[in-house]
């Protein structure tokens, strides 16, 4: 597959055709009607022409489709991207877009002679690459709003008092078992080196060099462990700095001392809100993301209208089966 600008940006990344088009929208009959823009037949013509030459123009194109078809899902979906960015009041400057130009360049080829040969490969054009890096920018200031919104309309749903409510009823879940931190020699062979060791390294530091620092929680947490409930009962029923052992493990003998006890606890309301809140707006966040999502959607499929001959899925004269599609802003970074 041959490179061209997309194929060197990242996969998943969706062109533009040129807003002012390819060939001049005066050039010919548009195909398609987006709003207040059109898509040209020259326009679809020449982004067919780059895709056949092995350009990967945008993570929804279905290579499966002829290179018409999805030329066109690609120009209508820049359209959608400047339409709805220009519906939401946001400009991009003609200084910010050089600098995205550049930008893009540089991450498509070294050196000036590098991107044109890039270009000249692809059959793209200049105007295609100041497509591209408006249509980037589109994707990444629209994909900031829906992020800005879905958050917000999400928090005026998780009010503080359904968190405090949530809190009361599963007060339970905040429960924080008893720790207790110690350290553990084991893996002794005999239960007579284990004494032997016990009466050589005492309860104090030297008993805590080269020993395991261990946090265990509740008894029950290792009741049924083959083996080992005995070792962990002894743990939570042993004084703070006494040396405990000879214990059987699985494999040997252990020897431990407590040193430090954190008792068992329940969290505050304030200790929990954030993680309460976290959990509580997983699903209005998920909710209100695929209803702005699918309002968008709607809302530029109804101002697509397609001659025939030149309807695809995003079209609103399309009345086939409906395929998948991937996140509307997404593919820019």
């Amino acid at each position: 597959m041959r490179r061209s600008i997309w194929t060197a940006i990242a996969a998943g990344t969706l062109a533009m055709g040129a807003l002012a088009g390819c060939a001049g929208l005066g050039s010919d009959p548009s195909a398609v009607q987006v709003g207040r823009q059109s898509i040209s037949k020259d326009d679809v013509t020449h982004w067919a022409s780059v895709i056949a030459r092995g350009a990967l123009v945008t993570g929804e194109s279905n290579p499966e489709e002829s290179a018409r078809r999805q030329a066109l899902a690609l120009l209508i979906k820049s359209r959608w991207l400047t339409g709805e960015a220009s519906r939401s009041g946001l400009r991009l400057s003609k200084q910010r877009l050089a600098q995205l130009v550049e930008q893009l360049k540089h991450t498509v080829a070294s050196g000036s002679g590098g991107f044109q040969a890039t270009l000249a490969e692809s059959g793209e054009t200049a105007a295609d690459v100041d497509a591209e890096a408006t249509a980037r920018w589109a994707a990444s200031v629209l994909a900031q709003r829906l992020a800005q919104a879905v958050e917000r309309r999400a928090r005026a749903e998780v009010t503080p008092a359904i968190v405090a409510d949530f809190y009361r009823t599963h007060v339970s879940e905040f429960h924080l078992a008893e720790r207790r931190y110690y350290d553990l020699q084991e893996g002794i062979p005999t239960r007579a080196q284990a004494v032997a060791l016990a009466r050589r390294l005492g309860n104090g530091k030297r008993f805590g060099v080269g020993a395991q620092k261990e946090s265990p929680f509740r008894p029950a947490n290792y009741r049924n462990l083959p083996g080992q409930a005995e070792a962990y009962r002894a743990v939570f029923s042993a004084r703070v700095g006494v040396l405990t052992g000879p214990i059987r493990l699985q494999r040997g003998w252990c020897l431990f001392v407590i040193r430090r006890i954190v008792p068992a606890r329940v969290q505050s309301l304030s200790q929990s809100r954030h993680s309460i809140e976290e959990k509580l707006l997983a699903a209005p966040r998920r909710r209100i993301r695929a209803q702005l999502i699918d309002e968008y959607r709607h809302r530029w499929m109804a101002q697509t209208d397609c001659r025939p001959g030149y309807v695809v899925q995003k079209c609103k004269q399309y009345r086939g089966p409906r395929k998948p599609e991937g996140e509307p802003f997404s593919g820019y970074s």
